[in-house]
């Protein structure tokens, strides 16, 4: 079996451990990154293109009212 590659499994795919543990460690840093950026440095993220700054906020910890309200 080699432990690098997906391996086929009744039917369904199952990643390697390594690689998920790893996907979500990126995947939680680059959140927290997004919400220093929307909580501490707004003056930047005003800068981001607009589909790209809704998504940011709308995934961030919000503790103020969405702007649409």
């Amino acid at each position: 079996m080699d432990h690098g590659s997906w391996i086929m499994d009744h039917g369904s795919w199952i990643m390697d451990t390594d690689k998920v543990m790893k996907f979500i460690a990126v995947g939680l840093v680059l959140w927290a990154c997004v919400n220093v950026l929307m909580k501490f440095m707004p003056d930047i993220a005003i800068l981001l293109p607009l589909p790209i700054d809704e998504f940011f906020y709308a995934i961030t910890v919000n503790t103020e009212p969405s702007p649409d309200s």
